[in-house]
């Protein structure tokens, strides 16, 4: 199987219905998002808002400051 052979790919993943992707954010809480194996397959991507990573426990965000005012996609 090679590396960016979409066949051997999708034989990998044969039976897998979900993709998933999670990364902590500041206060450690697991986010995420979810996706199709058809839609990973077809190289869709995953975004989630900067802004996500950022809430604290009690949902309010520490002073833009220290990370900047942009609330851009992430790509996971």
């Amino acid at each position: 199987m090679t590396r960016n052979d979409p066949h051997s790919l999708a034989q990998l993943l044969m039976g897998i219905d979900e993709v998933e992707c999670v990364t902590p954010d500041l206060n450690g809480v697991p986010r995420g998002k979810v996706m199709t194996t058809a839609g990973f397959l077809e190289g869709r991507r995953l975004q989630l808002a900067r802004g996500v990573l950022l809430q604290c426990i009690m949902g309010g965000y520490p002073p833009a400051r220290f990370y900047g005012s942009d609330d851009g996609d992430l790509a996971l």
